[in-house]
């Protein structure tokens, strides 16, 4: 445990078996931060109360968690594509943005002010609870993203959620750009995008853009939009269902039935 006056950088912290937890004062340069030892309790906690963290290789392994807290300013990846945030769940917390790379079983990540969340993942990652006050969201992932509950909680054309799954599926519970002016961009490129069976979760957006290799459905993806694009790109079904009115503005498939129900027009 280090309770540091001002910014620091790590340049090489680690323990063989145990926490770590670094409170600076200012900017936090996270070079190499690692708990050896693989432990549901070997948790790394990084806290900036003034500046930024900037995120080398920070890894508390596959059960230990990381929770990084830039209390006034950024969390913002180093720029190394070899290095990168790993653990079980990352919990980040930021009031400009969120911007890094990471190897996550989870997420959970929040900016408080006016940001955006950038996250590039390695492997599948489950987004338990992702949000921005005022800001963007895109995620890419290696494997399946399950959207448990990702919003965007500013109605603006700027606040888009964008989340892309270069390999497995989209799962879709919560995603919410608002109803009036934020867009939903999903993406499955080599898979489908499910819905997740509970109606009380939706995508919500204005423009809603679907794209997947091997259909969109579950029971039905169910959404509450103002337009849709939706493509099939190979063998697969679309099916939605639309709370209100909605405008088609494309919307096909290479190979594979179509079946959209609305509330309205």
């Amino acid at each position: 445990t280090v309770d540091e006056t001002n910014a620091i950088t790590l340049t090489d912290v680690d323990t063989a078996n145990g926490s770590i937890t670094i409170k600076a004062g200012g900017t936090i340069t996270a070079s190499d931060v690692e708990s050896l030892e693989d432990n549901d309790a070997n948790d790394i906690i990084l806290t900036a109360t003034a500046g930024d963290v900037i995120v080398g290789k920070v890894n508390a392994g596959n059960v230990g968690d990381a929770i990084i807290e830039a209390t006034d300013g950024r969390i913002v990846d180093d720029g190394n594509g070899l290095t990168q945030l790993a653990a079980d769940k990352g919990t980040l917390t930021a009031k400009i943005g969120i911007d890094v790379d990471t190897s996550l079983n989870n997420l959970d990540a929040s900016v408080t002010g006016t940001g955006s969340i950038t996250v590039d993942e390695t492997n599948a990652i489950t987004l338990t609870d992702v949000d921005t006050a005022n800001g963007k969201i895109t995620i890419t992932a290696g494997g399946t993203i399950t959207a448990t509950d990702v919003a965007s909680l500013t109605d603006n054309d700027d606040n888009d959620i964008t989340l892309t799954a270069t390999s497995g599926d989209i799962n879709v519970g919560k995603i919410n750009a608002g109803t009036v002016a934020g867009d939903v961009k999903l993406e499955a490129v080599n898979g489908s995008i499910l819905d997740d069976g509970d109606n009380d979760t939706r995508i919500v957006g204005d423009e809603l853009t679907l794209v997947a290799a091997n259909g969109i459905h579950g029971s039905e993806v169910d959404t509450t939009g103002n337009s849709l694009i939706a493509h099939v790109t190979a063998a697969g079904k679309i099916e939605i269902e639309e709370t209100n009115a909605i405008t088609l503005t494309d919307v096909d498939t290479a190979n594979g039935k179509i079946t959209i129900t609305a509330g309205g027009t």
